[in-house]
């Protein structure tokens, strides 16, 4: 059984959520339709079709649909296309809801079952118009709507989502592809601590909380891994607070050397918070799953699905947008590191994400889109 995952680019460095899925598929063989290459980490023997545009009068015809009424009619037009030249598979899987809603209208047509999968911007995007109704659109078609965690979840029913095709899914992880760091005992070192943050310079992340925080932590470095629009407020603001020699400034960084720099940090620090535009998280980075199965402790705000990501034992959660709590949890984290328990932490989350278990019961939610064999 053939399953397509549609993505807008392939592969892509920050969405290493995906990969895990498309590896350890079993009953479903997966292919990758996108509209254009990315510079993630290829997948091995996997089939990719990058959809073309269209040629001659169709591609003018497209554009003209697209001015009138966005580019996701154009990659509508691609699906269509794609459908009707390589054939229907036995589900499209779309990620993200624009691609989903990108996905509804050629997959009805072709009686294709759709399931899609949301993971933060894209429910931001959702309460405005035009993506209101377009993801009514959406709802009406896919079988199901797929979510990482109840927050998220509660996040959807909120724009309108059907309940009963609501799920929470959560994202899978491979364990060989990280191993447990070594016990970091920086103050016996006689050095400073080392804290790190990952994400995108976006409002969202809380870049400019944690180096507050810092700017009140003398002991404590931050190493920040990411880019984006803000990169340059943010070091104005560490150079403002003086702490333009405690924060480094890395930028985007290849998925490997990211999960190397876990193994040299003493804490991860996550203080989403919702931005004034409204962007959220929606559920959670995947990177508290990899911080966790590394053993690096975690610090991070109440903000959507981070709480939950956090298992027991595995760090501190405190108030969105207080900078004052976020030093106090750093501070109870250092204080209680010799109490970490890691291979327990690795444990916990490999019980709810090992990626067999979720392949598998995301295959089952296969079968009842389908309505076939083991369905529900």
């Amino acid at each position: 059984m053939n399953v397509v995952h549609y993505l807008s680019s392939f592969p892509a460095r920050t969405e290493t959520f995906v990969r895990p899925l498309l590896v350890g598929a079993d009953r479903y063989r997966p292919t990758v339709w996108t509209r254009a290459r990315g510079e993630g980490e290829e997948v091995e023997g996997l089939r990719v079709e990058v959809l073309p545009e269209e040629e001659g009068a169709a591609r003018w015809a497209a554009r003209l649909r697209a001015r009138v009424g966005g580019f996701e009619l154009r990659e509508e037009a691609a699906v269509d296309g794609a459908l009707s030249r390589f054939g229907a598979p036995e589900v499209i899987h779309a990620h993200f809801g624009p691609q989903g809603y990108a996905c509804a209208r050629a997959a009805r047509r072709h009686g294709v079952p759709l399931v899609c999968t949301f993971y933060g911007y894209d429910l931001g995007i959702g309460a405005a118009q035009p993506w209101r109704g377009r993801y009514e659109t959406l709802f009406g078609v896919a079988s199901a709507l797929l979510v990482e965690g109840p927050a998220m979840r509660e996040a959807l029913l909120a724009l309108g989502a059907p309940p009963d095709r609501v799920q929470v899914q959560p994202l899978p992880v491979v364990a060989s592809r990280y191993t447990l760091r070594p016990p970091i005992a920086r103050a016996a070192a006689g050095g400073p601590y080392r804290a790190l943050l990952i994400g995108r310079m976006v409002a969202k992340k809380g870049v400019d909380l944690a180096i507050r925080a810092i700017a009140a932590m003398p002991d404590l470095i931050l190493d920040v891994i990411g880019d984006g629009d803000l990169l340059g407020e943010y070091v104005a603001l560490a150079g403002a607070l003086g702490v333009a020699d405690r924060v480094r400034f890395l930028g985007a960084r290849p998925h490997r050397e990211t999960i190397e720099a876990m193994g040299r940090a003493d804490l991860l620090l996550q203080p989403s918070r919702t931005a004034p535009d409204g962007d959220t998280e929606g559920g959670a980075p995947y990177t508290l799953l990899e911080a966790q199965l590394r053993g690096l402790p975690l610090v991070v705000s109440d903000h959507a699905d981070l709480p939950w990501v956090v298992q027991p034992g595995a760090g501190r959660v405190f108030p969105e947008g207080e900078v004052d709590g976020l030093v106090a949890a750093i501070e109870a984290q250092l204080d209680d590191a010799a109490h970490y328990d890691a291979a327990a932490v690795r444990a916990r989350v490999l019980a709810r994400h090992d990626a067999r278990i979720c392949v598998a019961e995301l295959e089952s939610r296969y079968d009842r889109a389908r309505g076939g064999e083991g369905a529900a």
